[in-house]
């Protein structure tokens, strides 16, 4: 569990970091770009991992019907 957490913290980490990167050369600073790209991923995240809960509730609700 502690792997997979420091392997997504990692992965977030190592995008933000270059996006931000990236950005500098736009005269954007940093860390604001860095937290705002960090934020906008965990968001995401969150929103995706809702959609897929959603919709694997309504497959269910709807095997269970099935088999009623």
């Amino acid at each position: 569990m502690v792997v997979q957490i420091l392997k997504s913290l990692g992965f977030t980490v190592l995008v933000s970091g270059s996006l931000s990167y990236f950005l500098t050369n736009f005269n954007i600073t940093f860390w604001s770009s860095f937290i705002v790209i960090t934020v906008f991923q965990i968001a995401g995240w969150n929103i995706f991992q809702y959609i897929q809960q959603r919709r694997d509730r309504e497959a269910q609700t709807i095997q269970e019907q099935e088999i009623i």
